[in-house]
């Protein structure tokens, strides 16, 4: 069996296995993608295949692929000092010690933040007031979380905040910064909703589609375009926590630029910055935390698997979605798929996930 049948297998045995209806898989090595592997249907009961130009909630993915990112490219472009500036310098209304939290602090979820926010208000029309008020509350809150800061804990809010910290920085919304520094790389990605509801002629020609997640709500309520994070309502679509959708190919060349970043071949970000986000030296001595600036590690278990580096960076995605990619070789591993759908159980990815992980790289990379 050549090895593109066998990843074709091994994709069927986790759909087999009541994880996902459809997968997407994306293999890149250096400045190369490997391949992309498709194999399922959009839901249980769909004709419609999943196929390279379909488009999944990337749900956390947006930490790492638009905040962080965005975060380096102002960090580049002087929008932002220092990776300590503190929160006062962009909201000078903070009275609470939530205005001495630093930029680092929010990226390594090391800022006590709750990891998702209370009584946010819905009633405010307008989406800036609603940002404001939200910032007023967490002030006011502050106190209850601070005997945290400086612990480890994943927080939906801090990155929410971040969002916020590029929109004051920017003068727009984060879905339109997004869109003007990712549409020159060509990307298939964007903030939600979309509105790419597979129609008849997606049964002959593979477009753009996106394929539906279950709601938190119920799993027969099926959201087409719209983010699984009921949140997403309050924040008009776009924030720094979640939102953005995107197929597993534009992944994968996002992946790809960071890693070319981080060895100086990118076009647009420079190493000398992306390094001082992703600093593996100082990362691996100080032992403070698993994240990196924003990004994701493998922490035994990992759902990286257990044969993952330790230079490995990444994220996963509450949906089903991940990506991780090894710095050091630029070996990369995209999956795409959505674990919450009628008929699927959201458990099991997490049980077949690292073992997929562990089997591809001794499959690809074990005899090299």
């Amino acid at each position: 069996m050549t090895l593109k049948r066998k990843i074709q297998h091994k994709l069927r045995e986790i759909i087999e296995a009541g994880a996902a209806s459809g997968i997407c898989l994306a293999i890149g090595e250096k400045q190369e993608c490997l391949g992309i592997f498709c194999e399922g249907s959009i839901f249980k009961s769909s004709r419609h295949r999943v196929h390279r130009h379909t488009w999944f909630d990337l749900a956390s993915l947006t930490k790492v692929i638009s905040t962080t990112t965005l975060a380096i490219y102002s960090y580049q472009k002087k929008m932002i000092t220092s990776l300590d500036q503190s929160l006062q310098s962009f909201f000078p209304f903070l009275v609470s010690d939530l205005k001495d939290v630093t930029l680092c602090e929010l990226l390594n979820h090391q800022s006590g933040l709750p990891a998702v926010p209370k009584n946010l208000e819905e009633k405010i029309p307008e989406r800036s007031e609603r940002l404001r008020k939200f910032l007023y509350q967490l002030d006011g809150q502050y106190s209850t979380y601070a005997t945290q800061r400086g612990s480890t804990l994943y927080s939906d809010t801090g990155f929410i905040v971040l969002g916020i910290v590029l929109e004051q920085i920017w003068g727009e919304r984060i879905s339109v910064i997004f869109e003007k520094i990712f549409s020159r790389e060509k990307f298939d990605m964007r903030y939600g909703p979309i509105d790419m509801k597979p129609g008849l002629m997606g049964l002959i020609f593979p477009m753009d589609e996106v394929a539906p997640c279950s709601s938190l709500e119920g799993s027969e309520l099926l959201l087409w375009g719209q983010a699984q994070d009921p949140r997403m309502d309050i924040f008009g679509g776009d924030a720094g926590h979640a939102g953005l959708f995107g197929t597993v190919e534009a992944v994968e060349a996002w992946a790809k630029e960071i890693y070319d970043a981080y060895h100086g071949k990118s076009v647009w970000l420079s190493d000398k910055f992306v390094r001082e986000f992703i600093d593996f030296e100082n990362f691996h001595s100080s032992k403070c935390g698993r994240f990196i600036n924003g990004f994701d590690t493998p922490t035994s278990p990992s759902q990286a698997g257990a044969t993952a580096s330790s230079y490995t960076i990444g994220h996963l995605g509450y949906t089903g979605v991940s990506c991780w990619m090894d710095m050091e070789t630029g070996r990369r591993i995209s999956l795409l798929c959505h674990r919450f759908s009628p008929g699927i159980d959201p458990t099991r990815l997490a049980e077949l996930r690292p073992e997929f992980h562990d089997w591809l790289r001794r499959e690809l990379w074990s005899n090299l």
